[in-house]
């Protein structure tokens, strides 16, 4: 690794890496923190808010839903920026293409964070919010 020239640069690459709460002068500034990506953020399982009995679990792969602790339908999962058989091209949002052998599903990722997940399922329009239970 080549040494760092200058304390300037030093600081940043600390910053960068977020190896440091401390930059050289020892007056504190918050760590880097990496911000999460949308397959992340979905990696969990969810309950739905109105029937526990329905769980769906996620990894950066596979969606896969559950009822009553059986899994009911497992599908290939695809983060897309646009799904243009039901919403306009220009409209902004994240959507989840969901796939296997038998049947593509289409979802809106209407919000997410790392508590509640938000889904508007096409082409029924209808909202679905789960509570994560586990990551």
């Amino acid at each position: 690794m080549e040494e760092v020239s200058s304390s300037v640069e030093a600081k940043e690459v600390l910053q960068l890496v977020g190896q440091t709460s401390l930059n050289l002068k020892g007056e504190k500034h918050p760590t880097v923190k990496r911000k999460q990506n949308t397959s992340e953020l979905l990696a969990g399982t969810w309950v739905h808010e109105e029937d526990s009995l329905a769980v769906i679990e996620i990894t950066d792969t596979t969606f896969s839903f559950v009822y009553q602790v059986h899994v009911a339908d497992k599908y290939r999962l695809h983060i897309a920026d646009e799904l243009t058989q039901f919403i306009n091209p220009d409209t902004r949002a994240k959507y989840l293409v969901l796939s296997n052998q038998a049947d593509t599903l289409y979802d809106e990722l209407n919000g997410i964070d790392k508590h509640t997940l938000s889904l508007t399922w096409f082409p029924t329009m209808r909202a679905h919010v789960y509570k994560r239970v586990s990551h």
